[in-house]
């Protein structure tokens, strides 16, 4: 939950509290033996907040602002540290880079901002402290995503698959030809079957494909209702040369 999401939140359990404790009532218990008469006198057994002394009160709002106060201190998103993480310019072209060029790795940001890969790291870890980024991991690096609910966790996977043009062929071959055989994926891709299923089987681990065998055959497909998002995120090229339109 980021800073403008905690503050309201925190207001608003403040007031619910405040609105709670009014409609509470407080038993009274007398010192001494009151007797049945003082209940005939006008005395109550049963009193809401707002009938108690006013001492009772003022302690209560004092602890209550204390605590609203010691929340700040010592809570730091509610400070404003997270605010403060964008206040280093490098920090925020860094964000910039990766809201402009999403999926990319550390490796390609470090290269293209022109930085040493301690320091991007340093600020990655910053960034995502703050929730500003999402990290997607893959076999051999960590691609870089912004946080701002653009990119749902399977499109993610998709993009992060722009290093490897082999896969990225695989699952739109599968896209075309629903039912592709292994064979027909290695004849056209020009690669041993051994390779065709490794990248395969890489593929069906993040969760896009599914299989049929019939016989010795095993034939892909595309999870059901993923195409169009497959299609959305391949690249240009690919869409053109397999005929696809967005």
């Amino acid at each position: 939950m980021n800073l403008c999401l905690k503050i309201p939140f925190l207001i608003f359990f403040f007031i619910t509290l405040c609105v709670h404790i009014g409609s509470c009532e407080y038993t009274v218990t007398p010192g001494g033996d009151v007797g049945q008469n003082s209940y005939a006198s006008g005395f109550k057994e049963y009193v809401s907040f707002w009938d108690l002394p006013l001492s009772i009160k003022i302690s209560f709002f004092i602890a209550l602002i204390g605590g609203f106060l010691a929340a700040i201190k010592f809570f730091p998103p509610l400070a404003g540290r997270i605010g403060s993480i964008l206040e280093n310019k490098k920090r925020k072209e860094i964000l910039e880079y990766i809201c402009e060029n999403p999926g990319k790795c550390f490796e390609e940001i470090a290269l293209a901002m022109n930085i040493k890969r301690n320091s991007l790291r340093y600020h990655i870890k910053r960034l995502s402290q703050g929730d500003y980024i999402v990290i997607e991991n893959t076999d051999n690096s960590r691609r870089v995503f912004p946080n701002h609910g653009t990119f749902s966790g399977l499109e993610r996977k998709i993009i992060s698959m722009s290093h490897n043009p082999t896969q990225l062929k695989i699952l739109a071959l599968i896209t075309k030809y629903p039912g592709i055989r292994n064979v027909d994926l290695k004849d056209e891709l020009g690669i041993s079957k051994s390779a065709v299923s490794w990248h395969v089987g890489k593929i069906r681990s993040a969760g896009l494909l599914s299989c049929r065998k019939s016989g010795t055959a095993k034939h892909y497909y595309v999870r059901s209702g993923l195409e169009k998002v497959i299609v959305k995120n391949l690249p240009e090229d690919l869409r053109e040369n397999y005929g696809f339109s967005v």
